[in-house]
Parts: structure tokens; C-alpha cells; sequence
């Protein structure tokens, strides 16, 4: 278990590393990366929500990874096994999904409340765009770290 003062370090360079994955993705252009660099400085207690976000874009986008190479390596071969897993892999992807969405809303209500600019929730209101721009997102992350 960690002391009170290794939690208080850790959470320090969580922080730190989120700002970082920010500005790294605002720096490459990605959509709306900008306005949580906006926000961040204006309001840095807003870190732990942009943080949950990029952590939920991160798993959504792996678990939407998943299931595509499941569905591009089992289809062909095994029909039936391949449906006993897309079941179960296809229930997580959702599960990451419904956090990205939560996380997302937590956010902007957040930004609203501070009279921040939240139009890239506007923009990302249907499920579908959000869960694409968390697949870009997090390849941009991924991409910037050389990963």
C-alpha cells in the first residue's frame, strides 16, 4: 500500500502526463484537443475529468481494436468460435464505450459550469462520432509516443 505522500507523487505525474498527452495532441491538430488545453489552463481542477477521458478514449479504442482483429482472424476460420467470443469482446467494447460517453458528459457539464467552450460535444453528441474520434484520439496519442 502506498503512503500517503507516494499516492500524492503518483497522482502528480498522472497529471503531468495527461497535460502532455493534451498538448502533444492539440500540437498535432487533433479536433477539440485544444479546448481541453484551454481548459486546463484556465481550470487545472478540471484535470482528473480530461484525464478520465483520455483514459476512456484509450480503452475504448483497444477494445475496439480487439474485436476487429478477433472478427479479421476467427471469422474465416471458425464461425462458431469466433461468435462465442465477438459476444463477450463486443460486451466489453460496449462497456468502454458507455465510460466514454459518461466521461465525455461529465466534462462538458464541467466546462459549462466554468463558462467554457463545449462545442466539440456538440460535435461529438452521436455515439458513433465520439467513439471514432476516441479511435483517432488514441491513435494520435499512440502515435506521438512512437508506440
Amino acid at each position: 500500500m502506498k503512503s500517503p505522500e507516494g499516492q500524492f507523487e503518483a497522482e502528480k505525474e498522472s497529471s503531468a502526463e495527461t497535460v502532455q498527452f493534451i498538448e502533444e495532441a492539440a500540437e498535432a491538430g487533433i479536433p477539440y484537443a485544444e479546448a481541453f488545453c484551454s481548459a486546463l489552463e484556465e481550470f487545472p481542477a478540471l484535470e482528473p475529468l480530461i484525464s478520465n477521458l483520455v483514459q476512456s478514449s484509450l480503452e475504448y479504442s483497444v477494445a475496439r481494436q480487439r474485436l476487429a482483429r478477433l472478427s479479421k482472424v476467427l471469422y474465416h476460420r471458425d464461425e462458431d468460435k469466433w461468435k462465442e467470443n465477438a459476444e463477450r469482446y463486443d460486451g466489453a467494447r460496449k462497456r468502454k464505450h458507455e465510460v466514454l460517453i459518461d466521461d465525455a458528459n461529465i466534462l462538458s457539464r464541467a466546462m459549462k459550469k466554468h463558462g467554457l467552450d463545449i462545442s466539440w460535444r456538440q460535435d461529438l453528441l452521436d455515439r458513433d462520432a465520439l467513439g471514432d474520434w476516441a479511435a483517432n484520439f488514441s491513435s494520435s496519442i499512440k502515435t506521438e509516443q512512437g508506440v
